[in-house]
C-alpha cells in the first residue's frame, strides 16, 4: 500500500502573510480560505511584523486575539509587573 503524501499549507514569508489577506495571491485547493487567512494573520502576529505595518493590520490583528481567532505572541516569562519606586528595572522577556 502506498503512503498518500500530506501537503501543508504555510505562510513562507511577511510579503506572503499579506497576499493572502489582501486577496492577491490564489490559495491552494486543498486549504480552506478561512483556515489559510488564520493562517497568515498568526505568522504576522508571531514575528511582530504586523505592529510595524498600516495601522489597519494591528487594529485587525487586536481584534482577532480579542475575538480568540489568533492568539497572543508567546513569550517566555512570567507577565511583566510595573515597577514601583526603587525597584531595579526588570530584562526584558525573550520571546520565542
Amino acid at each position: 500500500m502506498q503512503q498518500k503524501k500530506l501537503n501543508f499549507f504555510t505562510i513562507r514569508d511577511t510579503a506572503h502573510a499579506i497576499d493572502i489577506i489582501e486577496e492577491f495571491s490564489n490559495i491552494p485547493d486543498h486549504v480552506d480560505e478561512y483556515d489559510a487567512n488564520v493562517l497568515a494573520w498568526q505568522y504576522l502576529i508571531d514575528t511582530g511584523a504586523v505592529w510595524h505595518l498600516q495601522g489597519w493590520y494591528g487594529r485587525c490583528a487586536t481584534g482577532l486575539i480579542h475575538e480568540g481567532i489568533c492568539k497572543p505572541k508567546k513569550t517566555l516569562g512570567s507577565p511583566s509587573q510595573s515597577n514601583k519606586e526603587g525597584d531595579t528595572p526588570k530584562k526584558p522577556k525573550k520571546t520565542l
